[in-house]
């Protein structure tokens, strides 16, 4: 574990990440994310952006790290939650749904028409669904539900993405270290009680 000076200059963090060659079957898959002390990992209410529990420093650090990435996976829940969500040019804008219940209409899907790709499971329901495909590129992985391994292969393989940054929520972190495909965690415990 790296130790950080506080009274370093946030500008040169991250400055050059070498992330190991991704596994032939899926990409390295990093994980980032900001805990309160107690735990939660939102502390604003819906429709608001989750910037209230991390630093300046903090968001200096999660574009950097969006930067080093191909493509970024954030959960369904989470995008509702932040309908301001973006990310830089180019990374590939990666969602998980079991309901098909997104925001079509929110910065995610509309910066860049075509960068959006969106996993379900085959009961996803079909008027949402038809939805989605107008919007992004939809694909149905397992039955009920998500079939993650599945997911990160499609990733690999029909969209050459070497290295996945995860940003959550909880329910998508969980599936992924479930299916044991997370390779790193960028973890920063912020300084705050709910």
């Amino acid at each position: 574990m790296d130790f950080i000076e506080p009274n370093i200059d946030p500008e040169r963090l991250y400055e050059r990440l070498n992330f190991p060659d991704p596994p032939e079957d899926r990409p390295y898959i990093f994980i980032n994310m900001v805990a309160s002390v107690d735990g939660k990992t939102l502390l604003t209410d819906r429709g608001t952006t989750a910037k209230g529990l991390g630093s300046q420093t903090d968001q200096i650090l999660m574009r950097r790290l969006q930067r080093n990435a191909d493509a970024a996976l954030i959960g369904s829940e989470t995008l509702r939650i932040d309908p301001k969500l973006h990310y830089p040019e180019g990374v590939l804008r990666v969602t998980m749904t079991a309901s098909g219940d997104l925001p079509l209409h929110t910065r995610f899907f509309t910066d860049e028409p075509g960068q959006a790709i969106v996993f379900a499971p085959r009961s996803v329901d079909k008027e949402k669904a038809a939805a989605i495909r107008k919007t992004a590129r939809l694909h149905l992985c397992g039955d009920n539900k998500l079939d993650v391994r599945q997911m990160v292969s499609i990733l690999r393989s029909q969209y050459e993405v070497k290295h996945l940054l995860c940003e959550g929520g909880s329910t998508v972190n969980g599936s992924l270290l479930a299916a044991k495909v997370v390779d790193e965690l960028f973890l920063t415990i912020a300084p705050k009680i709910s």
